[in-house]
């Protein structure tokens, strides 16, 4: 059951989400002709104890590194506070940046890069112990053995084992296979919690339809075959299975198109993609998650509002990236692009 006290973090998450950008701040933001304007206005918009100590030129990275520091603050100070089911919740949310980070380091080491390097671009929230043993271990056993074994997210990589060649190919394929794995019992944990979490698995079924169509794009021109993409998508979601099904039998762009245009749920949203750029389905996707994000928020959806809040935390985040960066490459004209908010029309 949801209790007062869990009752009391979800008002606490539901003030911190007043905080977050609204579509008045974008349209100041777009303003902006440098990124110390960028940042001053920041400051004045909740961003204050994380930027007002910065000082001179500062770089995209590192200021939404900064800003980052608040989603890990309040998620910090929520989970503090959490107890059971909310605290096992909320380590199923950092799971998937621990997943991000072993990726992010098995992929940058196999370029050649540093630790330290790799590191600085790592998830504050996805942080563990022996980290650092991702770049001494030589196949996916002794990553296993050597990094995983102790960790919350190691029975994700059971499934991988018996491919212990680390390449180019391999991690894409770890990467879906352990959150296939990771969604799946994450899913499961909901069920076992009942109609509190009814809200909290539609965030999950969306997401994992969006591995689904993001995995069949990636697929056309390779050796994948049906059952292979078949293997790599989540037992669950709006369109397991016969979305799934037909999902993986398209073998090239025109018949994705064709596809998505009876589909449902997704027919009447992705249809805008047809002859688009796949980066503008990316967007499609990110607005339909954070229209979703913002949904829960008008309604009583308990467990829901603390993975929606992250969520929506994370999009703030690559919003003030992106225009920073077009900022910094005085490329303003191009904000709109990939901006994600709520109603912002910038034209």
């Amino acid at each position: 059951m949801f209790t007062l006290k869990e009752g009391f973090l979800e008002a606490l998450v539901r003030g911190m989400k007043a905080e977050l950008l609204v579509k008045e701040d974008y349209i100041k933001l777009r303003q902006c002709d440098s990124l110390v304007d960028l940042k001053l206005y920041l400051v004045s918009r909740g961003y204050h104890s994380e930027l007002h100590s910065e000082i001179g030129p500062i770089s995209p990275t590192r200021l939404v590194e900064l800003c980052a520091k608040k989603l890990v603050k309040g998620f910090r100070t929520i989970n503090t506070q959490a107890s059971e089911p909310l605290t096992t919740l909320l380590n199923y949310v950092t799971h998937r940046y621990m997943i991000d980070n072993v990726i992010l380091i098995m992929t940058g080491s196999m370029r050649g890069r540093s630790f330290t390097e790799l590191l600085s671009k790592c998830h504050p929230l996805g942080m563990f112990e022996s980290m650092e043993n991702l770049l001494v271990a030589n196949d996916l056993r002794e990553i296993h053995r050597l990094v995983l074994i102790d960790t919350p997210i190691s029975t994700y990589f059971n499934d991988c084992l018996k491919n212990e060649k680390i390449d180019e190919t391999n991690i894409e394929f770890i990467r879906n296979s352990v959150y296939k794995a990771y969604l799946e019992d994450f899913v499961n944990f909901c069920i076992q919690l009942g109609d509190e979490c009814s809200d909290l698995m539609q965030l999950l079924v969306f997401e994992a339809d969006r591995r689904v169509i993001n995995i069949t794009l990636s697929s056309f021109g390779t050796e994948l075959t049906v059952s292979d993409k078949l293997k790599l998508f989540p037992s669950f979601g709006s369109l397991n299975p016969s979305g799934q099904l037909a999902m993986a039998q398209c073998t090239n762009s025109e018949e994705f198109h064709n596809m998505l245009e009876v589909m449902a749920p997704y027919g009447s949203v992705l249809s805008r993609f047809k002859g688009a750029e796949p980066r503008t389905l990316d967007k499609i996707l990110d607005e339909e998650e954070h229209f979703l994000c913002q949904s829960i928020f008008l309604q009583r959806s308990r467990y829901a509002v603390f993975m929606a809040y992250i969520n929506l935390c994370e999009q703030e985040l690559r919003n003030v990236m992106w225009i920073a960066e077009c900022i910094a490459q005085q490329q303003k004209f191009r904000i709109e692009e990939c901006l994600i908010c709520a109603d912002v029309r910038l034209n």
